[in-house]
C-alpha cells in the first residue's frame, strides 16, 4: 500500500536537495502537485523544466504507476487508456501541475478509495472512472459494493 508520509518525506528531501527549498511545491491534493510559480521564477527556473523534472522523480517512487505534468495534458491529445481518462477528468484552471496515479498492482481501489478518505483527500472524476473501469460485463452495481 502507497504510504503518504513516506511520498511527501521522499519528495521533500528532492526538493530540498534538488532545489534548496521545498516551497516550489504549494500544495498537494487529490494525487496532484500544485506549483507555486512566483518561486519558481525568483529561482530562476523555468516551470515547463521542473514539472518535467518533478514528474522523473516521481515516476520512480513504489507505487506509482504514471506522471503527468500539465504541460503534457495541454500539449497532447490522448484517445485511449489511462492518459485519456486522466486527461478527460483534466481542468487547466482547477487541476495541479503534476497529477500521479497509482499502481493499480499496489492498491486496489478500494483500498486507495479509503486511504484517500482517512487522510481527507477528496475523489474527483479520475479515481471515479478507475473504478468504472475496473467494473466487469455483466455484474450487476448492486453485487459490487465500494465502502469509504
Amino acid at each position: 500500500m502507497v504510504e503518504s508520509k513516506k511520498l511527501d518525506d521522499r519528495l521533500t528531501e528532492y526538493l530540498k536537495y534538488t532545489y534548496g527549498t521545498t516551497d516550489i511545491v504549494k500544495k498537494t491534493s487529490n494525487n496532484q502537485l500544485f506549483l507555486d510559480y512566483r518561486v519558481i521564477k525568483s529561482l530562476d527556473l523555468d516551470i515547463d523544466d521542473v514539472e518535467e523534472e518533478l514528474a522523473l522523480e516521481l515516476i520512480q517512487y513504489d507505487g506509482i504507476y504514471n506522471v503527468f505534468t500539465a504541460n503534457q495534458m495541454w500539449q497532447n491529445q490522448y484517445t485511449s487508456g489511462i492518459p485519456h481518462i486522466v486527461q478527460n477528468g483534466f481542468s487547466q484552471k482547477r487541476s495541479g501541475d503534476v497529477l500521479m496515479v497509482f499502481d493499480p498492482e499496489v492498491e486496489n481501489m478500494e483500498i486507495q478509495v479509503q486511504h484517500m478518505a482517512r487522510h481527507g483527500i477528496t475523489i474527483h472524476m479520475p479515481p471515479c472512472c478507475f473504478m468504472v473501469k475496473a467494473l466487469r460485463r455483466g455484474v450487476r452495481s448492486t453485487e459490487r459494493r465500494f465502502r469509504i
